[in-house]
């Protein structure tokens, strides 16, 4: 897998590493000067080991900022698969089963946005509803599954209102203070607790890497893949480097840089 490496400030690609392995990246960044890479003062990377090692071990004064959609994305998957669990003992042919399975999106979702004042007809309702009052019903089906929901939330709006105290409280917790579904990743959160409060505390993420990278993939798609990377790295820096554009007096393509 190549590595898109991307100007957080402007969103314009710098270079593509051909492979994401350690030792690999450890020597594409040798090529720079130490002066040069003490230059740099954030990092946003996303939770995988050898980003976080490298930019440790390579960018000794910059500051490491986990993307908080990644963090949120830890927690999220941890919601959900309790949401199925919790479905696995339930049969299939149940109004509580086929709620559960239905409405996933809204014990996902954040619960200050729900709706909770107009009405609607809903798939597995007789009655009007909305969002806020099925999350209320859902709730009521298992304990646990509220216990869960209710870390889950707490953290969201913690992330949402960038609330580091908030955040360094949820990180002291005893793992037997928190629901188990989620005892892996709040572990991961703990070890990486000062990334993690980076993020809080900065405006950078990994926002415009990953809409770098869905173009890449459609370039990928569109030319039915590349034989080499060197000409899938060109392509890509040239398209980052110039725009086309038709000029304003003629109907002739202009190339700006």
């Amino acid at each position: 897998m190549s590595v898109n490496l991307v100007d957080v400030s402007t969103g314009k690609i710098i270079d593509l590493a051909s492979d994401r392995r350690k030792f690999n990246l450890k020597e594409y960044f040798s090529s720079y000067p130490l002066k040069v890479r003490e230059k740099v003062r954030y990092i946003t990377t996303d939770i995988y080991a050898p980003y976080i090692d490298i930019a440790r071990e390579m960018f000794p004064n910059a500051k490491i900022v986990l993307d908080k959609f990644h963090i949120v994305q830890l927690m999220t998957r941890n919601m959900n698969i309790k949401r199925v669990n919790i479905m696995k003992t339930m049969k299939t042919n149940t109004h509580n089963y086929r709620v559960l399975k239905r409405y996933w999106k809204i014990i996902l979702a954040k619960e200050w946005e729900l709706n909770s004042v107009e009405f609607y007809s809903y798939r597995c309702y007789k009655n009007l509803t909305n969002s806020s009052e099925i999350l209320r019903e859902i709730l009521s089906f298992n304990e646990e599954l509220k216990d869960s929901h209710k870390f889950y939330q707490h953290f969201l709006q913690s992330v949402e209102l960038r609330d580091v105290d908030e955040i360094n409280k949820i990180l002291d917790k005893d793992l037997s203070d928190i629901p188990e579904c989620f005892h892996t990743s709040i572990s991961t959160l703990k070890k990486h607790r000062e990334y993690v409060i980076n993020a809080i505390e900065t405006t950078y993420s990994n926002a415009s890497v990953e809409g770098n990278n869905n173009i890449i993939k459609t370039f990928k798609k569109v030319s039915f893949g590349f034989r080499s990377f060197r000409n899938l790295r060109a392509r890509i820096l040239l398209r980052n480097r110039y725009k086309i554009c038709y000029s304003s007096s003629s109907n002739e393509l202009d190339t700006v840089a």
